[in-house]
């Protein structure tokens, strides 16, 4: 019998290790790397279809431009983009703006919003709830290993969060792309399967991320950010075109980069990334040159 307890006790101590394991599996810095990866990635992404927008655009300007489908914008954005006397390098501007912010938001809902699984596994915040509370009465290593645990079990056994419909994605991007230059979406078929592929590419990368920010990384709590406030301040994103003069107090009109952040077992939030943004200064600097 006693040979037994002593067995029984060092399982229950085995276990209790192996979740009290606070451990890393990668290193910060190569979670930091990612994330400027998936920001280059965005960045490809948005270039290679304002490039080839604009030669497709080209190829068709003996077509009547319609004004009549570029009228809803309901936001500033896009508002100074269906301006009719936007220089094609002002256009070209706001175009890139326009689909970082689209992309971003949107990869940000579905793989990184929430501490535990995003807002498009947990859309009510159940699971960030437990975790609040949890933090504040549980030793960080432990509240850290279920976080952990919890995340690789949702991503395991849940068919969200999987990856989105990259095709609707592309077919939203055409129809963009198409909006701002005054053309029918159908100019555009001939780039809509490389931009699905592209954007699939994008989708598994942010995907492989947010599964390593969670499951890897137990020392501290670490996270893919953008930027939240309306606002812009300096102390907490970076402006894309600073040489535009974005200022505090500007209006963010755009978000354009990912940050990330990390918090340790004291709660102190160290910034690694800021996130980058573009604000109306933007929109000063293109109402400058107009055609």
């Amino acid at each position: 019998m006693a040979h037994n307890e002593s067995a029984g006790k060092g399982r229950d101590e085995l276990f209790i290790d192996v979740f009290d394991n606070c451990l890393d599996q990668v290193s910060e810095a190569r979670i930091k790397s990612a994330v400027d990866s998936l920001n280059d990635t965005l960045d490809n992404l948005v270039m290679y279809v304002v490039d080839q927008g604009d030669q497709l655009a080209d190829k068709h300007s003996h077509l009547v431009r319609s004004c009549a489908h570029r009228e809803h914008s309901d936001t500033i954005l896009l508002h100074s983009l269906a301006r009719q006397d936007l220089t094609p390098e002002n256009r070209g501007l706001l175009l890139d703006v326009v689909l970082h912010d689209k992309l971003l938001c949107e990869l940000f809902r579905v793989f990184f919003a929430g501490d535990v699984g995003p807002l498009s596994f947990d859309p009510h915040g159940c699971l960030q709830a437990v975790i609040d509370e949890m933090t504040g009465r549980e030793p960080w290593a432990v509240v850290q290993r279920w976080r952990a645990i919890t995340a690789t079990s949702i991503y395991k056994t849940h068919d969200k969060p999987r990856l989105p419909d990259c095709r609707s994605y592309a077919d939203d991007i055409i129809a963009l792309l198409a909006w701002a230059h005054g053309l029918s979406p159908a100019e555009y078929e001939p780039m809509l399967d490389m931009v699905q592929s592209r954007v699939m590419t994008l989708c598994q990368e942010a995907k492989e991320l947010s599964i390593q920010l969670r499951r890897d990384i137990l020392s501290v709590r670490m996270s893919v950010i953008s930027m939240t406030a309306a606002i812009f301040d300096p102390e907490l994103a970076d402006s894309v075109w600073p040489e535009m003069g974005a200022t505090l107090g500007d209006e963010v009109v755009g978000k354009y980069k990912f940050g990330l952040i990390k918090v340790d077992e004291s709660r102190r939030v160290s910034y690694l990334i800021k996130p980058e943004v573009a604000t109306t200064a933007l929109i000063r600097e293109t109402s400058k040159h107009v055609t």
